[in-house]
């Protein structure tokens, strides 16, 4: 008994018969018609052409390769919670398709997912992070945190490292073409404390000059954080979580914020090394999209200080508030399950 391809494969040949004297264009037309692939029409009538039948030549066609129970076991096995394969190696090895690969992943409900960024913790921190995360979530869970960190801005700033061109890439701009990289390029050093309520006034300075205790109490802590925590956070009901640089633990620093009654995370309770849980990360990130928008420059140091001011005031608060809404979230699960389990 013929197949449908068979029986197909004779149609297509017969009405291209029927009227060779129109050519096989009017043949692909009137099966196209039909909802058929025009590639598929011409490729039957050369075949036919060539050997006069219709059968398909011995040894032609898809090599189908079986795979057995024991492959699929051997193939969930492998693949399931693995980084070792991706669709094209896990192909070879089973001597199949990629389709025949991703068919099967898809039945199983087995995914590709992009890995996540992580520190790198041994089982020791892991532990006292997890300890210091709990600390943090029983003691601080009914203030509003207040935080701050520093971020280094350079001139130009790409995370695209691809351009579109026609063949005639030499009229491509170089500033397109080209990746610049300076060996010492200027940057700048940019400070800022934020909190549900929005952000501090920041603080730049240029690189190549340390940032101390002296110039963290003074720039930082007097002229700009206290008025912060004055003006959105007078009810008092805050906790100040400082980044765990040796200038912010500084002797000076701890003895003015005991002096004017700052309430501050212990340095021995701070948790090492946790950005997942300080979504000041996430800030910094937002406004550095905003700050590099479109592939964006700076001439000098000086320009790209006003396009950051610039920049803070398009910030959007309510992505701000949510972020640092979600500390105590991610505090609890630090607490819980561990920091890894904490990255999202």
């Amino acid at each position: 008994m013929s197949s449908k391809q068979e029986l197909f494969r004779e149609r297509v040949v017969s009405f291209y018969l029927k009227h060779e004297d129109k050519g096989a264009v009017f043949t692909a037309n009137h099966f196209k018609l039909k909802g058929k692939s025009e590639r598929t029409i011409y490729s039957i009538i050369s075949n036919y052409k060539k050997r006069l039948t219709t059968q398909r030549a011995a040894g032609s066609g898809y090599n189908l390769k079986t795979m057995t129970r024991e492959k699929l076991r051997r193939l969930r096995k492998d693949v399931n919670h693995s980084d070792k394969f991706n669709y094209s190696s896990a192909a070879r090895k089973y001597g199949c398709d990629r389709k025949t690969i991703k068919w099967w992943l898809k039945k199983w409900q087995i995914r590709q997912y992009k890995k996540k960024k992580s520190p790198l913790y041994t089982e020791t921190q892991k532990e006292m992070v997890r300890r210091q995360c709990a600390w943090l979530y029983r003691n601080c869970r009914q203030n509003d945190f207040v935080i701050d960190d520093e971020k280094y801005f350079t001139l130009s700033h790409s995370t695209n490292d691809r351009y579109f061109s026609s063949p005639t890439k030499s009229k491509t701009p170089e500033e397109v073409s080209h990746k610049y990289k300076m060996k010492f390029e200027p940057k700048i050093m940019f400070w800022i404390a934020i909190s549900k309520n929005g952000f501090s006034q920041p603080f730049f300075r240029k690189s190549g000059l340390a940032v101390n205790q002296n110039v963290y109490l003074e720039e930082c802590i007097k002229k700009r954080l206290i008025p912060f925590i004055n003006t959105y956070h007078s009810d008092n009901n805050y906790q100040f979580w400082p980044d765990k640089a040796s200038a912010h633990y500084g002797s000076k620093v701890l003895g003015y914020l005991n002096e004017k009654n700052i309430k501050f995370v212990p340095k021995f309770r701070n948790p090492t090394n946790v950005p997942q849980c300080r979504p000041i990360e996430d800030f910094f990130g937002y406004l550095c999209g905003l700050v590099y928008e479109k592939g964006w420059r700076a001439q000098n140091t000086r320009q790209l200080k006003d396009r950051i001011k610039y920049c803070l005031k398009k910030v959007d608060k309510n992505v701000v508030k949510r972020s640092v809404e979600s500390i105590r979230k991610r505090l609890r699960i630090c607490g819980q399950k561990g920091p890894i389990a904490a990255i999202h």
